[in-house]
This record gives C-alpha cells, structure tokens and sequence, in this order.
C-alpha cells in the first residue's frame, strides 16, 4: 500500500472531525455501543478523501476522481 499524503489543511480537518466525531459518541453505534465502522469510512472518505480502489471505477464513471 502507498503512503497518502494530504495537504496540512485537509489533515488537520479530518483529525479534528474524527476527533469530534469520537468526542460526541457519532462513531459509536447506539444500539451495541460498538465503533460503528461505516460512521469511521464516512468520515475518512467525507473529509479525508481517501476512498477504496474498489470504488475508483464507479468515481471515475461518474466523473468524481
């Protein structure tokens, strides 16, 4: 796997989202009380834009890489 490197701004944005969403309980699911793991990948993909290779093709089809 390739190192990925984000601009400081958009690192700082995603820790501090990740952070927050740890903080609030966002990432924890309400009925077990588990790290809710879609909630993780969401914000990861959301504010960090780093997303699976299995989903580049449908990016690239609709024109979003």
């Amino acid at each position: 796997m390739n190192a990925i490197y984000l601009e400081k701004t958009a690192y700082d944005r995603l820790i501090d989202q990740l952070c927050s969403a740890i903080n609030s309980g966002d990432l924890v699911c309400p009925v077990t009380g588990d790290l809710d793991e879609t909630r993780v990948k969401e914000a990861i993909g959301v504010f960090g834009d780093i997303w699976p290779e299995t989903i580049k093709a449908d990016a690239e089809q609709n024109g979003h890489a």
